[in-house]
């Protein structure tokens, strides 16, 4: 009788990022289909290598899974899907797996909320689930054709960029923030404005914004983007909002980039300060979708009377000149002095003793460039205070 051999090959090949050969998945569960049914599994190396020996020759489905941690999500995955969806940026075929974050097998306006507001604002996980991988269909028959050596690319959900770097921690973004004083007293009703002091274009932000509401109330916000979703829950303020026509928009120095309308609460006393903080997560996208790290000016209230403090200098911006007005509680030695952002001395305004009581000086700016600068208010006595706020000289 004539003896029949199985004529099999070895199928094996490389799990990356977005399959782009660089970007190596090691621990990726490669899961091997023939008609539908898994036959066999494996899993990538350190080097993202995989390998199935002695496959007899057939038609076979390719796909993965994996529990690394994801990454890469941002506002900019949604302005991606935007841009897409409006024919201005079409997306890779990795890019539009990554996309379908709902995994209905479209991408459309759906995803793109989906991450703003459902993944960004309210925390819920994709429901495809974090990680989604190629499923490549192919045929060995030993030609040269059917390659038995097959890159699987895979991707964090949502990374509609493919900008994560995997087996790296998702680290806070830099962002500095100064403060910009107010006065108000209990009852009052005040608009706060969140500015940022150095970039000139913003296409979209994300926010987690956290406030004493003990102290305060949060009664609307606004924002001159396209879409705004925000959500207002347990001293928190979590806020996504995009440009819509998928362009940046253009901001001068010290432009509000949302203003919140709020009321002081009744018990909210001499002594408290309301202090709003930027926290892990917010994030700002530059007119390339690429993320900035912009100068931010955060609010601080503080009551009517109390310690020494500056409490504004207008106009601001200015070109020219500048009135800073300031109050010291108490008689005492007192410093008053002009900085770059970056530390630079510029200029003492005053330094001299100072009865207690409300004042105003006059700054003028004809040898100052451009720019965002801090005013410095330092005091001695018995309650030294050392108060900050941010003027920006404009172009003359």
């Amino acid at each position: 009788p004539l003896l029949s051999f199985t004529q099999t090959t070895n199928l094996h090949g490389i799990a990356s990022y977005h399959n782009d050969g660089i970007r190596i998945l090691p621990g990726v569960t490669v899961m091997l289909y023939e008609s539908g049914e898994l036959i066999a599994t494996t899993l990538t190396d350190e080097s993202g290598y995989y390998e199935f020996p002695d496959l007899p020759y057939g038609t076979y489905t390719l796909t993965g899974t994996c529990d690394l941690v994801p990454g890469g999500i941002s506002a900019a995955s949604a302005m991606r899907i935007l841009k897409h969806i409006n024919g201005q940026q079409p997306l890779s075929p990795i890019e539009l797996l990554a996309a379908d974050v709902n995994g209905d097998g479209n991408v459309n306006g759906a995803d793109f909320a989906f991450i703003l507001v459902n993944y960004l604002i309210h925390g819920n996980p994709f429901p495809v689930g974090d990680w989604v991988f190629e499923t490549i269909a192919f045929e060995l028959d030993g030609t040269k054709s059917s390659n038995s050596e097959k890159g699987l690319g895979g991707t964090s959900t949502g990374d509609t960029g493919g900008v994560f770097e995997p087996g790296t921690l998702n680290s806070p973004d830099n962002l500095y923030t100064f403060r910009e004083k107010i006065f108000s007293q209990a009852g009052e009703e005040v608009i706060l404005k969140i500015r940022m002091l150095d970039y000139n274009y913003l296409s979209g932000m994300f926010l987690n914004i956290s406030y004493p509401e003990e102290l305060l109330e949060i009664i609307d916000i606004e924002s001159g983007f396209g879409f705004t979703e925000y959500l207002i829950q347990d001293g928190q303020i979590r806020l996504s909002a995009v440009n819509t026509d998928g362009h940046a928009l253009t901001f001068d120095n010290q432009d509000e980039i949302i203003s919140i309308r709020a009321r002081i609460n009744e018990n909210f006393a001499n002594e408290n300060v309301i202090v709003l903080g930027l926290n892990a997560g917010s994030h700002f996208i530059g007119k390339d979708f690429e993320k900035i790290s912009p100068r931010i000016s955060l609010p601080q209230i503080s009551a009517n009377e109390g310690r020494s403090a500056l409490i504004v200098n207008f106009p601001n911006p200015f070109s020219i000149q500048t009135y800073i007005d300031y109050k010291i509680a108490e008689a005492t030695f007192v410093n008053l002095n002009v900085y770059s952002l970056e530390g630079r001395h510029i200029n003492a305004i005053v330094n001299d003793f100072q009865e207690k009581g409300r004042y105003r000086v006059n700054f003028e700016s004809a040898n100052l460039a451009p720019g965002a600068y801090i005013i410095c208010l330092q005091t001695s006595g018995n309650d030294p205070v050392k108060d900050t706020r941010v003027m920006i000289k404009t172009s003359e």
